[in-house]
Formats: structure tokens, C-alpha cells, sequence
């Protein structure tokens, strides 16, 4: 008679699905990730870390985790810190008209503050790797662990990892434009904390590959131990600028790691010569007129223009002498661009210049250029 009932209700419930199919699965947060990935921490000391976490939910609308707890491999429990940590997501979950579902990602920044009582416990217990974990969730029930990976340590290396990267050219702009033979840099500016020794290498992207699949080939690896946990400035060797065309330089890490992608800088290298290109009538200013920050450029717009550079050369200067001290870029839907204090500040104060505005196109080759104009700097 049991095994009938129970039969039965199998029966009933097999019908039931079938006519209504499964239940939809509730939605959670899809994806995390934590940067950096894994951090020393000294045995005899406090550790403060400054992390950012990434999650992607598919249902929104918020991100949360309401404490983190320091664990071993084993799940023995070091350290509970309370408080929640929250995003919102509001553009997450389906989407109308046609309801169908959307994620997005969020990102949330901590900094850990972690006692040197709970690493002394983990130590003693013969534990070197710890986990720093949160487990976020969106409001569906279902969360998603997500953990830093913590390695003890002497004091010597404890707590070294990068958590930013900048990229620029030696005059503080992004994109360049040259002429063959130029004199290019770019630097790298690294924010770190602690102290170690940093390994990486500077690659460049050839204009063979690099409108398509960059192949960057190396062109100097450096070694720099830091300290204090602050900033440091990278500077690349020479660019190479012997071919015309699009060159991507970056700097990639090595030790310590980072999640993220390399940051990529372009440079274009003009054909020989500039022959062929349109001229640029500036309409403002003058000659010989004398420059501030905010001093106003103006002139006749060119067609298919994708930006205009703005540079700035010694006085005297040969004219197939490619590398300008200062100078700024627009995009090519404009015509006017007042000067920076940044730009200003490349140019000494009652020195003589002579500048011109050259027209860049779309596959970053020169279209145009303006005639040589002089100018005095009177300061900021």
C-alpha cells in the first residue's frame, strides 16, 4: 500500500513536469574575480591591501556581500570581518520589450585590514596560504564565493602588488604622430604597495600586425626593485619609428602579476617626406604672438580629418627635425582648441617657438598641415 502512495505521487509529479516544464533557474551573480589575484602578507604585522572586486549578475538590482571571512584550505575560519559591501546593477535582468536577460558588471573597491593576531593563529596552526573570501550575491539567494589568495611571509616581501598602471608619451599625450626617424619615448607610471622587485618588459606591435592581431615582439625587460609602496615612473627605451604606419607600445607585467590587460599607447609614423598634404588655414593666432593657458587656435576645417595635433618646436629648428617638446590633440570635428596649463608648463617662459596644426586621417597617416608660425611664452 506504501509503495503504491508513493508511486503515485512519482507518477503525479513526472506528469506535472511534463505538461509545465522545469522551473526556470533563478538567476545569480555569474562571474567574479578579485585584483589583485593573490598578495604577501608579513608575519609580525598588520596587513592593509587595497583590493577591487569584479562581479557580473544577470539579475540585478545590486551586488552585495554582507561580511568576509579568513580562511585556511581546509575552511578553518582565521578571521570574520562583518559590514556588506554593495554596487548597484539597475541595468540588469530582463530587459523590455521583448524581456530578454541582460548583465551587467560591477565593480567594488575594498581596502582589507587584516590583524597580525589572525595571521599569528593561521602560522602556528602550519598554515601558509590563506584565502580571503566574499561570497556576493544579488538578491536571488544564490551567491558566488570569490577569494584573494594570501601568502605569509617574512617582512621583506610581504604586501607587494601593482594596483594601477598609466601609460604616456614622454610629452603626456596618448596617441603621437611622427615623422620617420623621430625621437619617441613613452613612460609608465606604477602605484604599488609594498616592496619588491618589479620584472617586466616593454613590447611594440610592428605596422604589419598592428591594424589587425598585434604580434608585439620585446624591446627591454626591466628589473626594479620598489619601495615604500607609492609611485614609480618606467621609462621605455627608444621607440623605433624607421617604418611608417601604425606602432602599439605597451608595458607588460610580469612580477608581481595582474589581472588586467596591458594598457596599449599608438603612435603613427608619417611616410617620408610628407609630401601631398592639404594645407590648414589658421585663422588665430598671429604670428609671433605671445601664448598663455587658454590662448585660442582656430582654423578652416578639412575633410576626413580624424584628429588635429597642435605642435610645438625650438625656435630655429630645422624643419625635418620630427620631435616637438609640447603639443595637444583634438578630434577632427573641431576647429578651435584652446591651450592647456599642461602644455604651458613643456615650454619655457619668454623662449621663442614655432608651432603648426597638422590633420590626421583615419588610418593615422598626415592629410594635412599648417605653415610654421612663431611664438613667445609668457607663463601660465
Amino acid at each position: 500500500m506504501v509503495m503504491r502512495t508513493l508511486l503515485s505521487a512519482w507518477l503525479l509529479a513526472a506528469a506535472l513536469a511534463a505538461m509545465f516544464g522545469p522551473s526556470p533557474a533563478p538567476a545569480a551573480v555569474t562571474a567574479g574575480q578579485v585584483a589583485p589575484a593573490q598578495a604577501n602578507v608579513a608575519l609580525n604585522r598588520a596587513a592593509r591591501i587595497a583590493v577591487r572586486w569584479t562581479l557580473t549578475t544577470d539579475a540585478g538590482p545590486f551586488v552585495r556581500s554582507t561580511r568576509a571571512v579568513l580562511e585556511d584550505a581546509a575552511g578553518n575560519v582565521y578571521l570574520t570581518v562583518p559590514g556588506t559591501l554593495s554596487a548597484p546593477a539597475p541595468n540588469a535582468g530582463p530587459q523590455p520589450p521583448a524581456g530578454t536577460p541582460a548583465s551587467e558588471t560591477v565593480r567594488i573597491p575594498e581596502t582589507l585590514a587584516i590583524p597580525a593576531s589572525a595571521l599569528a593563529r593561521a602560522f602556528n596552526a602550519g598554515v601558509s596560504r590563506l584565502f580571503y573570501r566574499r561570497d556576493f550575491e544579488d538578491g536571488t539567494g544564490l551567491g558566488r564565493p570569490v577569494s584573494l589568495t594570501l601568502h605569509l611571509t617574512g617582512a621583506g616581501a610581504a604586501g607587494f602588488s601593482v594596483n594601477y598602471v598609466g601609460l604616456r608619451f614622454d610629452d603626456q599625450t596618448v596617441r603621437r604622430l611622427v615623422s620617420p626617424a623621430a625621437r619617441l619615448r613613452a613612460q609608465a607610471t606604477i602605484r604599488f604597495t609594498g616592496s619588491g622587485q618589479l620584472r617586466a618588459v616593454w613590447e611594440v606591435a610592428d605596422p604589419a600586425s598592428a591594424s589587425g592581431t598585434p604580434v608585439f615582439r620585446p624591446l627591454r625587460v626591466v628589473r626594479r626593485p620598489l619601495f615604500g609602496g607609492q609611485a614609480a615612473i618606467i621609462e621605455s627605451p627608444p621607440l623605433p619609428t624607421d617604418r611608417s604606419g601604425l606602432h602599439l607600445v605597451r608595458l607588460r607585467l610580469i612580477e608581481p602579476a595582474v589581472p588586467e590587460e596591458p594598457v596599449v599607447l599608438q603612435y603613427y609614423v608619417s611616410a617620408e617626406g610628407g609630401r601631398g598634404l592639404a594645407p590648414i588655414e589658421v585663422l588665430a593666432p598671429a604670428s609671433d604672438t605671445l601664448l598663455s593657458a587658454g590662448t585660442q587656435f582656430r582654423w578652416r576645417p578639412l575633410a576626413g580629418v580624424a584628429a588635429y595635433r597642435l605642435e610645438f618646436h625650438p625656435e630655429g629648428e630645422a624643419a625635418t627635425v620630427a620631435r616637438a617638446v609640447a603639443g595637444m590633440e583634438v578630434d577632427g570635428a573641431r576647429s578651435t582648441l584652446a591651450l592647456s596649463p599642461l602644455v604651458v608648463r613643456h615650454l619655457r617662459p619668454g623662449a621663442g617657438y614655432r608651432w603648426r596644426l597638422v590633420a590626421i586621417g583615419e588610418d593615422g597617416a598626415r592629410i594635412g598641415a599648417s605653415d610654421w608660425r612663431g611664438a613667445r611664452v609668457g607663463g601660465e
